[in-house]
């Protein structure tokens, strides 16, 4: 049996020997011959760039056509495209100058056809369309920029100011893609402060700065440690599971902290809950996390939800005497993608949370009421993790 099995080995080491140089080379005997050209038939104008279309050579060998380009910069970039495709995308210019690409054929063993070179004129890069949709004013402890992305461009955007000797540093940094950009910079006194914002992409293109001076309206985070549960007669309980409406305070708003208030199962909506600042609050806004978990988008965190104010005494019966409406809410998922399926874009969102300002014009509360419209995937009951608030303490 031994000298069977030694024999096998040995036969396999000389069939293995035989075609290894084989196995090592490119698909099929190298003919020298290069592919055809390429022939271009049109192409149209995308942000920053251009979709060719062309038609390949015939070549049985052919593997991929190839297009060189040089961004303004001086960055050189190659884009590839497979033997079943007909098009090429171009992107990452800055201006829309005329352009010089080359594409040319490659054939299984590398071999490169004859180059055709074709001019383009390149569509207006997103950066600077959105550059000039910018729009910014004051808000609480600091300033706030909204921006059209209409292209959904990925961009990165900084923003500036001056530190006590007047060196200016970057006091924010923003990533996105979303075709609404909204966000603030906070952290300041209601000392006029110049700030300035420019944005950049993945190919290195900048725009100019956008330069704004603003006074910060003032504000300070409200005490959690005076925030108190106050269960009014219809109010739904969310102390179940073992968690309870206490943890949504105490500072636990990091991804698989396994903290929230959690409800039990019930009918329909809307449900509520109340608890109490602890101080009367001028309220500028709040910051809400949804659970941080496997469970984001879905099971019973909430997508649509109200918050309430009361400045006296509430009803201990739960009716709603007395109450304002404070604001509307809505948390999305960025993707769109199906409950469980998540992508980065998606886990940055949550744990980023939700920031919501109330308007300048709300009266002071001292009582808040949260009522829940709605859950991601219509789940009867209900959880989030952290809800924090800033205003100006009115006693």
């Amino acid at each position: 049996m031994k000298t069977k099995i030694s024999i096998f080995l040995i036969f396999l080491f000389i069939l293995y020997s035989c075609g290894e140089d084989s196995i090592l080379k490119p698909y099929g005997e190298n003919d020298g011959v290069p592919p055809g050209a390429v022939t271009i038939e049109s192409y149209e104008q995308i942000p920053g760039g251009a979709v060719l279309r062309y038609k390949a050579p015939k070549d049985e060998d052919l593997l991929y056509v190839k297009a060189e380009y040089t961004l303004d910069n001086g960055m050189k970039r190659e884009m590839k495209s497979s033997v079943y495709s007909d098009s090429l995308k171009i992107e990452g210019f800055g201006d829309t100058e005329e352009k010089s690409v080359i594409l040319t054929a490659v054939d299984r063993n590398e071999n490169i056809g004859e180059p055709v070179e074709i001019k383009i004129i390149p569509g207006e890069q997103s950066l600077y369309k959105s550059f000039r949709t910018i729009s910014s004013d004051a808000t609480w402890g600091g300033v706030r920029f909204k921006i059209e992305n209409k292209d959904k461009g990925n961009f990165i955007i900084d923003v500036m100011t001056q530190d006590t000797e007047g060196e200016w540093y970057v006091a924010h940094t923003e990533y996105t893609k979303s075709a609404s950009i909204e966000f603030a910079v906070r952290g300041f006194d209601t000392t006029p402060r110049d700030f300035k914002l420019s944005m950049r992409d993945q190919w290195d293109n900048k725009t100019d700065d956008y330069a704004i001076n603003v006074s910060p309206l003032y504000e300070v985070e409200l005490d959690r440690s005076k925030f108190r549960k106050y269960y009014l007669g219809n109010d739904t309980g969310v102390d179940e599971w073992g968690f309870s409406m206490e943890r949504i305070w105490n500072g636990q708003n990091w991804w698989g902290a396994f903290n929230m208030c959690h409800s039990a199962n019930f009918s329909d909506f809307p449900v509520w809950f109340t608890f109490d600042l602890g101080v009367m609050a001028k309220l500028s806004r709040f910051h809400y996390w949804q659970r941080l978990d496997d469970l984001i988008y879905q099971n019973g965190n909430v997508n649509k939800f109200e918050l309430w104010g009361h400045s006296g005494s509430p009803s201990l019966d739960g009716n709603w005497d007395g109450w304002i409406k404070l604001i509307e809410c809505e948390d999305f998922k960025p993707s769109g993608l199906p409950a469980g399926i998540n992508n980065s874009e998606d886990i940055d969102h949550a744990v980023k949370g939700l920031e919501f300002d109330f308007d300048v014009s709300l009266s002071p509360v001292r009582y808040i009421r949260f009522k829940a419209l709605s859950t991601f995937t219509s789940a009867k009951t209900i959880h989030f993790q952290q809800i924090w608030f800033w205003g100006q303490v009115i006693g």
